[in-house]
């Protein structure tokens, strides 16, 4: 088992019509790291959502999980999550919803 980080990743603001009925605020990322290595992950994603083109709104640490090492996240499935839900997000925050 290991200390790990839950990185919370804030790409875009949610239809407000899903948050009502109880979706969340924002459409991103969840991604669980190691503890130490977890201000390394938050730049590694920063680095791809520019390289895919994905807007950024927030990068927050929300809590601490001990895990055990199939739960981990890398930074090649951090890279292929994001890299696959590109098109759906930028495609999002071209809707132009803002936060209430």
């Amino acid at each position: 088992m290991f200390n790990c980080d839950k990185i919370c990743v804030d790409c875009v603001v949610n239809d407000p019509v899903d948050v009502r009925i109880g979706g969340p605020e924002y459409l991103g990322f969840d991604f669980f790291v190691k503890e130490e290595d977890s201000e390394k992950m938050k730049e590694f994603i920063r680095n791809c959502l520019t390289l895919y083109g994905i807007p950024l709104i927030d990068i927050y640490n929300e809590r601490k999980y001990r895990l055990n090492e199939s739960q981990i996240w890398d930074e090649k499935r951090i890279e292929n999550s994001i890299k696959n839900e590109a098109e759906y997000l930028i495609r999002e925050s071209q809707r132009g919803y803002v936060r209430k």
